[in-house]
């Protein structure tokens, strides 16, 4: 059996600053199962996400156009992926199921549908939403598996990416309804417009159409090197803790270089 645990997040966190205004929390709670335990030799583990440059097309496209950015986030996404197909029992949490009397250690679950932690989640969750996509007419693109477009008379009329449970998408004119026959599948979180946060960047759309890109909450997550003094001369070496730092540091600078250039 796949040991769990519950994992406690606060979606909030990303708005907050030592020195900042107070920002309630938002709290949420999930189930996830240690993936790592798990002995599943021969399955498909990959889930496609969209490229950079596939989400900057999208981003692009709406500039020129004049279009509305819109962007949504489904729900327990991997709930609503595909049935799986094989046997997964999991362990009881160590603190227990809410409502639940679970005093007998040889208690076990069994999970129908996918779970956050098991190796091919993900994917099930991927292949569901590609397949929702693909059979109103959409096509994927050949190099950015979740990146797709809706054409009619080789016009393009849709643009839409995807990030795992996050969506983003552009459509024309009077083809709004192309991507709701997508949404209406799955239970969805929240839609935004205008003003959105997709995979840690700020996207800003004024009323003239014109579209901001920034990593201004990243940015400011970004704690310094901690390099104690304490007599040491210049010429002395870094300690491994200093290094480790410095290159968490500078793999967050050029992410953030990457995503807003």
């Amino acid at each position: 059996m796949i040991p769990t645990q519950w994992i406690e997040t606060d979606k909030a966190e990303h708005k907050r600053r030592e020195t900042g205004m107070y920002v309630p929390p938002e709290l949420k709670s999930r189930l996830v199962a240690c993936g790592n335990f798990e002995d599943t030799p021969g399955i498909r583990t990959d889930s496609p996400t969209c490229d950079l440059e596939g989400v900057n097309t999208v981003i692009g496209w709406v500039a020129s156009h004049g279009m509305q950015l819109t962007t949504a986030d489904i729900r327990n996404a991997y709930f609503q992926g595909k049935t799986l197909d094989r046997l997964v029992l999991l362990k009881v949490p160590r603190s227990g199921i809410p409502g639940v009397d679970t005093a007998d250690d040889d208690l076990a679950m069994v999970a129908r549908e996918p779970i956050y932690g098991p190796k091919d989640s993900g994917r099930s969750f991927w292949k569901e939403l590609r397949e929702v996509i693909l059979s109103i007419g959409s096509k994927a693109n050949r190099y950015i598996k979740a990146f797709y477009t809706y054409q009619e008379e080789d016009d393009v009329k849709v643009m839409l990416c995807t990030h795992v449970d996050d969506l983003m998408w552009a459509c024309k004119p009077g083809y709004e309804h192309i991507v709701q026959k997508i949404l209406t599948k799955f239970e969805v979180r929240e839609t935004q417009s205008s003003n959105i946060r997709f995979c840690g960047r700020e996207v800003t759309q004024d009323k003239e159409g014109n579209v901001t890109v920034t990593c201004k909450d990243t940015t400011e997550k970004i704690l310094p090197v901690n390099a104690q003094k304490n007599g040491r001369s210049p010429e002395d070496r870094a300690t491994e803790g200093e290094i480790s730092q410095l290159r968490s540091v500078v793999g967050s600078i050029a992410w953030i270089a990457r995503q807003c250039r």
